[in-house]
């Protein structure tokens, strides 16, 4: 995670889907990004931290579904 970049670069493999658990910075964006990522994987993934969405989308979660 780049604080000044606002990015997330993902090393180590070209098989994303096989990816199941992220750390991300304690920032409302990057933990957003990171469960859309597996949203669009559709195979699912835990996202941590998961206390910056209260920030600015306190149900984000329960939308994303």
């Amino acid at each position: 995670y780049s604080l000044n970049q606002s990015e997330l670069l993902i090393e180590g493999t070209n098989d994303l889907e096989h990816v199941k658990e992220l750390t991300v910075a304690d920032d409302h964006r990057m933990v957003m990004m990171a469960s859309l990522f597996f949203k669009m994987t559709k195979n699912g993934g835990d996202v941590r931290p998961k206390d910056p969405i209260n920030k600015s989308f306190a149900n984000f979660f329960e939308l994303l579904g």
